[in-house]
């Protein structure tokens, strides 16, 4: 679940990036965050993954009070979150089960977890019988499934997708659309940040539309152009009369009860940073150095793929 209370967000060069914005998020929804450029999109997905905090207001995500989150627990937040980024970030030299197989590592999973895993979540996006290819031996459309599939295959409660279909055919955006869809159906919690207006109106999901950091509309329905926006706003002789737009506030007493998260890492948990930035020592292992992203060396202990029969749920946690 994620929750924004009168979020407030203005950075150091004194841009007002977020003014009191409001809304709630629950577990299993499919939500499109829309909005024109420098609207606050960014800023959301940045508080969201706790890569910068919040000026004012509170901000709850699965569970963690962002306010006061320590920083050992950040890396936990984030194994909760899955994050698809339009420029695929994907380790060229690595093959498509490598880059799976690494994630997985980085978290601790056993190999065999990752043998049980890795097969089902490649079926899912499409990409069974591409183990052994490198990223650039795959088309854009499939990359961008690779991307998908790295955020989804340690199992976080969700995902968020920057622009997915920014980087592939027009053709290939409705697939990936529905892929995400489908994800979503399964249970995770999906939000997708986009200017995709055709697709956005195709899924006919939930739209929050963002422009110069407030909340302008926040329903069901279809993709929300700047006229329709504009024309949403109440003209300045008309605003004294005009009801207000229904805004998701806590009900009374309901943000006094919503304490911090009671999430205590263990001692010997690993930390995974949104871009394997940092790795911490793991109960058996020694540290993981920064390095490992460049290092071929790293996965020279990977486990090969051999044949595996898929989970039945997505949600089906790949440790046990």
């Amino acid at each position: 679940m994620v929750r924004f209370i009168d979020v407030t967000k203005t950075y150091d060069t004194g841009n007002e990036a977020l003014r009191g914005v409001s809304f709630r998020i629950e577990d299993g929804e499919f939500v499109f965050l829309v909005g024109p450029s420098g609207s606050g999109k960014s800023t959301v997905t940045k508080l969201l993954t706790g890569e910068i905090q919040a000026t004012g207001g509170k901000i709850m995500v699965n569970g963690y009070n962002l306010n006061n989150i320590r920083r050992r627990q950040i890396p936990l937040l984030r194994r909760t979150l899955g994050v698809v980024f339009q420029d695929f970030r994907l380790m060229t030299n690595k093959t498509v089960w490598e880059n799976l197989a690494f994630v997985m590592r980085v978290v601790g999973s056993s190999g065999h977890a990752m043998r049980k895993r890795i097969p089902y979540v490649l079926e899912l996006v499409g990409l069974q019988g591409k183990e052994r290819e490198l990223p650039n031996q795959l088309s854009g459309g499939e990359q961008q499934r690779l991307a998908i599939a790295r955020a989804l295959v340690n199992n976080p409660e969700m995902i968020i997708a920057d622009e997915p279909t920014a980087n592939v055919d027009p053709g290939l955006s409705v697939e990936i659309m529905e892929l995400l869809a489908q994800i979503n159906d399964l249970g995770t919690t999906m939000l997708v940040v986009t200017h995709e207006k055709g697709l956005v109106d195709r899924l006919g999901k939930r739209v929050i539309a963002i422009r110069d950091g407030r909340i302008l509309r926040d329903e069901t329905g279809g993709y929300y152009p700047n006229a329709a926006v504009e024309r949403s706003q109440p003209e300045p002789a008309e605003a004294a009369s005009a009801e207000e737009e229904p805004v998701h506030e806590p009900e009374p007493g309901e943000a006094a009860s919503e304490e911090e998260s009671a999430h205590e890492p263990e001692p010997a948990e690993e930390a995974v940073e949104e871009a394997v930035e940092e790795a911490v020592p793991a109960p058996s292992a020694g540290a993981i150095p920064m390095e490992i992203l460049a290092s071929a060396a790293a996965m020279d202990t990977a486990v090969a793929p051999e044949s595996a029969a898929p989970q039945q749920e997505v949600n089906d946690h790949a440790g046990d």
